[in-house]
């Protein structure tokens, strides 16, 4: 900017709709990060040791085991 440039380019975002977003860990944080990302559009996937398939599935995240995660 001092240089009396814009480099836009250099600014560019990436498009996160229709995404699929994967997290590890569905406690508060991680169902308030995939809440959020599920609003931008995204397909959220999820694994947690302590949480059911029909507990995720409650807030909209398919259980995913870590091994489908991975590949």
């Amino acid at each position: 900017m001092k240089a009396g440039k814009w480099a836009r380019k250099d600014y560019m975002g990436e498009e996160v709709f229709g995404k699929t977003l994967a997290v590890i860990g569905l406690g508060r944080i991680g169902l308030e990060v995939a809440s959020r990302m599920a609003a931008f559009g995204m397909t959220v996937i999820g694994y947690d040791v302590f949480v059911s398939v029909e507990a995720a599935a409650k807030r909209g995240i398919r259980w995913t085991p870590l091994e489908e995660i991975w590949a």
